[in-house]
């Protein structure tokens, strides 16, 4: 089922451990028994065993599904990042991530 929900976080680090809580906190959201489905860039943290390790062993009706290497063209919210780059953060010195806000 299609809900067009959008659902994320904002951390100050992106590693394992917080894809890992991220993963954790979309249980609640993912219907029992359907299958579920992230489209996932090859970002190091997507790939760590210890995620992989829970979705197998918690989640079996979760399935990672990785972009092609390289692919910004297969990854639509490439050109949103080109686009705020350019219009909004390009040689620009934020001091903080409060900044951005």
């Amino acid at each position: 089922m299609e809900t067009g929900q959008v659902y994320s976080s904002i951390e100050t680090k992106f590693n394992a451990d917080t894809f890992l809580n991220f993963v954790k906190s979309l249980v609640p959201y993912i219907p029992e028994g359907k299958k579920f489905v992230m489209i996932l860039d090859n970002a190091r943290p997507h790939h760590a065993k210890k995620v992989a390790k829970y979705v197998k062993e918690n989640i079996p009706n979760i399935e990672f599904l990785f972009l092609p290497p390289y692919s910004p063209d297969q990854n639509p919210a490439e050109n949103i990042w080109k686009l705020l780059r350019k219009n909004a953060t390009h040689n620009v010195y934020f001091d903080s991530l409060k900044a951005l806000y």
